[in-house]
């Protein structure tokens, strides 16, 4: 029996995103805001893609820069699997670019 080669062959990407999380108004949103912050990192330790990570604060949110290998067939599917994988951080993020590890290909917003 021959087997049909997978045409559809699984890539890696580069991803570069930052989740965004406000300082809030008054002491007592900060001091939330730094809680969502820490449980946001724990589970971000978590997710095995993250290459690592950087926070900061400016002045109105907590940016934490994020780099990850995320695998898929082509760079669209980036955008799917890195939302499945963000799924339990509950935060708004953005992209800063998608890079092919195995390929040229390069996307940024």
């Amino acid at each position: 029996m021959v087997l049909k080669e997978n045409i559809y062959k699984t890539k890696s990407y580069e991803v570069s995103f930052t989740f965004f999380i406000s300082l809030g108004e008054n002491k007592s949103e900060y001091q939330q805001s730094i809680i969502i912050k820490d449980k946001a990192l724990d589970l971000l330790d978590k997710i095995t893609e993250i290459d690592n990570y950087d926070v900061y604060k400016d002045d109105e949110d907590w940016c934490i820069n994020c780099i990850a290998e995320v695998k898929a067939d082509t760079i669209k599917n980036v955008d799917k699997e890195l939302n499945r994988l963000l799924r339990p951080i509950n935060l708004p993020w953005d992209y800063h670019y998608i890079k092919g590890i195995d390929t040229k290909e390069f996307w940024q917003p």
